[in-house]
């Protein structure tokens, strides 16, 4: 019996042959480029509208539940072999363009509908196949992302289905499967039958990373080029080939590689996170706070990472007294609900390092400390990196 479902979606529920991609042209709600529908004005709102009408139709699935989409067939399949729990928790993931979102969002309304399943959607970035590296960074980043779904999951009552989405994720989401002991649930959608693949024993030796992150950590970030190598990291790339992909003389670590280096080494190959003697003390005088406190680093440090812009990024702008003076930190609004956190952070963007120079927890303090310039102009004592303990 199932009680989790992992899957990746697609966009097959805009297939012309399938109840709602019919329902969608035959409405002319959205424009089709083949089965993808074209990205209108204001996709958002157009989702929600789309949703509403889509929900209105939900009565014609009874009878037609080949003629849904694959996501729905897998889960239809492992009922009608009573392999479902009666109240599954599915984890969905999802392009981040408008037809994978749009997709992810009417398979979680129908699933939650017809199962009373509980359903996670989980957003992975959309795959530039046009640039290579780009490619095989977005394929890492999709394992990697997999993998954090995976790794808690056991194989009596999970059912791991990469079957949506770009055809390359099957062949990987295998190999994720695989390093978490987990079967491969594959769909022959003709005639409905599951079938389960299962995994390949996987041990890695990974004593290589180790003995040689700094200069896989730069692969990881940035990639280079086979010119500016050494003779020892020549060598590395020739032994361990199966790690890194190779675009004329440009190297980068491939999409296998990315899974490894963020399952085992996360503290490794993720930005660093520096704290002044200073930071450290507040942490570690509200111990209760100290596991809170390593998450909203955390947060701050994927942010700065994926280069999203967000006023709360900079939380200095709201205090008028600051505007005018030259500050060497920025301030990081993170959670207010409840318990609260507040951080003078800086970052440097070409070395992937994050220095954080002081942390609040109590936002009066803050707002009356911050009034001061703490934290803001000088940097308080030595630095240590924290990474190992935050990720």
């Amino acid at each position: 019996m199932f009680k989790n479902i992992v899957m990746t979606s697609g966009v097959s529920i805009f297939g012309s042959y399938n109840i709602f991609g019919k329902l969608t042209r035959e409405k002319n709600i959205f424009e089709f480029d083949r089965t993808n529908p074209v990205k209108p004005a204001g996709e958002e709102v157009a989702i929600k509208d789309w949703l509403k009408v889509m929900r209105k139709n939900f009565d014609k699935i009874e009878g037609n539940e080949h003629n849904i989409s694959a996501e729905y067939s897998l889960v239809h399949a492992l009922q009608k072999q009573n392999k479902l729990d009666k109240k599954p928790i599915i984890d969905l993931l999802h392009s981040e363009n408008f037809g994978g979102k749009a997709s992810a969002a009417l398979i979680e309304d129908i699933l939650v509908y017809i199962f009373n399943a509980e359903v996670n959607s989980i957003e992975i970035k959309e795959l530039d196949v046009t640039d290579r590296l780009k490619l095989n960074r977005g394929l890492g980043d999709f394992m990697a992302r997999l993998n954090k779904v995976l790794e808690d999951k056991h194989s009596q009552f999970t059912c791991f289905a990469p079957i949506g989405g770009y055809k390359v994720f099957s062949y990987f989401g295998y190999i994720a499967g695989s390093l978490n002991d987990l079967p491969t649930a594959y769909l022959h959608e003709d005639k409905q039958v599951l079938q389960e693949i299962p995994p390949v024993p996987i041990s890695y030796d990974t004593g290589f990373i180790l003995d040689n992150e700094q200069f896989l950590r730069r692969l990881y970030f940035f990639g280079g080029s086979l010119e500016e190598f050494n003779y020892q990291e020549k060598e590395i790339i020739g032994k361990y080939s199966h790690f890194f992909d190779f675009a004329d003389d440009l190297v980068d670590i491939n999409a296998f590689g990315i899974l490894i280096c963020k399952k085992y080494f996360p503290h490794i190959f993720a930005v660093q996170v520096y704290l002044s003697k200073e930071a450290q003390d507040v942490i570690e005088s509200n111990p209760s706070n100290k596991q809170f406190a390593y998450q909203q680093l955390r947060n701050l440090a994927q942010k700065l990472d994926e280069g999203i812009k967000d006023w709360d990024l900079y939380h200095e702008r709201e205090f008028k007294n600051l505007n005018l003076l030259e500050l060497e930190y920025s301030l990081y609004k993170g959670a207010s609900q409840g318990e609260v956190f507040r951080a003078a952070w800086k970052y440097d963007a070409s070395n992937k390092e994050l220095f954080v120079n002081y942390i609040w927890f109590n936002h009066k303090r803050y707002e009356r400390e911050v009034e001061q310039g703490k934290g803001l102009r000088t940097n308080k004592d030595g630095f240590d990196n924290y990474s190992k303990m935050i990720y």
